[in-house]
């Protein structure tokens, strides 16, 4: 489990085999914000907001074993407030040390 979030909040990088990935699905450029502070990199995504934008909310429930920790991550979208969807984003397993 990363010591730098939680269960289940963490991105994917795995050189040459899996690797973090997403798309602008707007129809005008993205500035992507990237800052390094003590061993940890950041990322913000800025864009021009539009009037049926919805605010994002990703949040992970988490259970263990006597081996493991378990996540299971949900990301639900809100518009004035209202939950528009809701959907399981990931599984993961994370062994105890």
């Amino acid at each position: 489990m990363p010591s730098y979030i939680g269960a289940g909040l963490d991105a994917t990088v795995v050189y040459g085999s899996t690797d973090f990935q997403f798309k602008n699905n707007r129809n005008y450029p993205i500035k992507i914000l990237c800052s390094v502070e003590k061993g940890l990199c950041s990322f913000r995504i800025l864009g021009l907001a539009s009037a049926d934008d919805c605010q994002v909310q990703i949040s992970a429930k988490t259970s263990s074993s006597a081996n493991s920790i378990h996540a299971v991550t949900t990301k639900t979208l809100r518009r004035n407030g209202e939950v528009i969807s809701s959907e399981v984003i990931s599984r993961d397993t994370y062994k105890k040390h």
